[in-house]
């Protein structure tokens, strides 16, 4: 015969697992601004050497201007109202 399975058991290992999933993302979001900010960073460093934004663009980098931009209110909450 079969165990049955706990309703608790099953409802906290599917909240464990939206919090699992929700840090990853979370990570690979500042992950995400980290690179962004590395490739303005760059992208100021290639046209400051004398790159035409142009020639960069021709050579299908994308301008850092059409990338998204951090929101200025910061991290936001890791809690949820339902």
């Amino acid at each position: 015969m079969a165990a049955i399975s706990n309703p608790l058991d099953s409802l906290l290992k599917a909240e464990n697992d939206r919090e699992s999933a929700a840090r990853r993302l979370a990570a690979a979001h500042e992950e995400l601004a980290g690179a962004i900010e590395a490739y303005r960073e760059a992208w100021t460093a290639a046209t400051r050497a004398g790159w035409a934004v142009t020639s960069l663009k021709s050579a299908r980098f994308v301008d850092p201007a059409r990338l998204p931009r951090p929101t200025a209110t910061g991290r936001a909450s890791t809690t949820t109202q339902e």
